[in-house]
């Protein structure tokens, strides 16, 4: 009877074995748990004033725009010190989605002049690298608080009808 336990726990091992041999760990843009989901990333947010003091609004802006998803209980959105690390980054929309593991990345700039903020906005389809949205907003740099909440209201929307 021993002996046909000890086979029974050989062919058990030597499965588990081979199961985790040939398992891939990585993780594709494909797999249906991240391509049936509306996953999405938001890269930090360039500065193109070209003046390095206005960084911080663009990293206001940014963080108030992944604050404004999150809200949203249709979509999944990684955290800010996720997405923080591909800040000044020159990798593709495709190889940061999977890395993150997201169906949709989230690309906006800032630019400042006089008393104006011109913020940009657009939304890539990480699969294909497609543009799905974009938008410009331009405001008195006073009254930029309602266009992280516009952006999310704008990219719900879209993932809906993508």
């Amino acid at each position: 009877m021993n002996r046909a336990k000890d086979a029974v726990i050989i062919v058990l091992l030597v499965a588990v074995v081979y199961l985790l041999a040939t398992r891939d760990g990585t993780r594709s843009v494909t797999d249906d748990s991240v391509a049936t989901e509306t996953s999405i990333a938001v890269l930090p947010y360039l500065n193109m004033s070209g003046d390095a003091e206005n960084e911080y609004l663009s990293d206001l802006l940014w963080d108030e725009t992944i604050n404004a998803l999150a809200k949203r209980a249709d979509l999944r959105v990684t955290s800010r010190s996720s997405s923080a690390r591909f800040k000044g980054s020159r990798e593709s929309v495709e190889v940061i989605g999977a890395e993150l593991g997201v169906s949709y990345v989230i690309e906006g700039a800032v630019r400042t002049a006089d008393d104006k903020v011109r913020i940009m906005a657009q939304l890539i389809r990480v699969k294909d690298g497609a543009h799905i949205w974009m938008e410009a907003y331009e405001r008195d740099a006073d009254s930029v608080d309602a266009i992280p909440s516009d952006i999310a209201e704008s990219v719900a929307q879209q993932t809906a009808n993508h």
